[in-house]
């Protein structure tokens, strides 16, 4: 018999390792279980390596790269059987097209590790896992679009 489908959306701040936590929580609380694992936020700072701000630098790999992990650490746990991880990365985690987004397109490849990672550590331990990464080109709209000619840093 097939259960019942539901969702969650969750409002949190993937750089705050307690707020990851307390995601998964709220999900396991509300729903009872955990299916699906979407790691989708992401953010970039355009400009050249040599110029980078630190700060801006460690955003993004707290976002990128970091969130990601301790998002897993949280769910695998409580994956179930078939369960999957989807990691939303993009098209520069394997090619750097133009200048500027060196270290967004390194943040990008680790996540791209991670999620492939994740399949061979986990295939046998919950049967089907599914990993896939989905890698979008650029997709600028609207404010993003003025934001990333500017420069400045995009949540």
């Amino acid at each position: 018999m097939d259960r019942p489908r539901r969702g969650l959306a969750i409002q949190a701040d993937s750089a705050d390792p307690g707020a990851i936590r307390r995601a998964v929580s709220q999900t396991l609380d509300t729903l009872g279980g955990l299916d699906i694992l979407v790691n989708s936020a992401g953010i970039g700072t355009a400009g050249m390596t040599a110029d980078l701000a630190l700060a801006d630098l460690q955003a993004m790999l707290d976002v990128n790269v970091r969130a990601p992990v301790l998002f897993a650490q949280a769910a695998i746990p409580q994956l179930s059987s078939g369960g999957r991880i989807i990691s939303i990365g993009s098209a520069l985690a394997e090619r750097v097209p133009f200048p500027g987004v060196t270290a967004y397109a390194m943040s990008k490849s680790a996540l791209l590790s991670l999620t492939r990672g994740l399949l061979r550590a986990l295939r046998r331990r919950l049967q089907r896992l599914i990993c896939p990464s989905r890698c979008p080109g650029v997709v600028l709209y609207g404010v993003r679009q003025a934001i990333f000619n500017s420069g400045r840093k995009t949540r």
